[in-house]
């Protein structure tokens, strides 16, 4: 058989990914502008068991979401096989009503089966 220059008739070979060993996820929305009862979504997983807690977070602060856990195909099409891949997504509701207007900082915060959390998905919001 006669290769290429630069061929190889080894095959190739794929690295196995790490596992992470805090969870991990986004804070999809809200972003820029918001006023009143605001849509909170996002999506969060863990290589180390299922998620056991979504905060949301306002100045470094959680506030009430009244967060359900969600479908979200496309992520577990991402990331196969994790605990929570039934409903990886998070979708809730922020009241904004009572936060001084102007601007504020707004994550995520997930805490793993392991009690290891990260605060991902940081942004500036303007409450209108």
């Amino acid at each position: 058989m006669t290769l290429a220059a630069g061929c190889s008739s080894e095959p190739a070979r794929i690295p196995v990914p790490t596992p992470v060993s805090k969870p991990y996820g986004w804070l999809d929305e809200p972003a820029g502008k918001v006023q009143g009862k605001t849509r909170v979504y996002g999506w969060a997983l863990s290589d180390q068991g299922k998620v056991t807690q979504i905060e949301i977070l306002l100045d470094g602060k959680p506030v009430s979401a009244q967060l359900k856990r969600v479908p979200r195909g496309g992520i577990c099409a991402k990331y196969p096989g994790r605990a929570d891949c039934s409903a990886p997504g998070f979708a809730g509701e922020i009241d904004f009503s009572g936060v001084a207007k102007g601007p504020h900082t707004l994550s995520a915060r997930f805490t793993g089966g392991d009690n290891r959390t990260v605060e991902l998905g940081k942004r500036d919001i303007s409450v209108e």
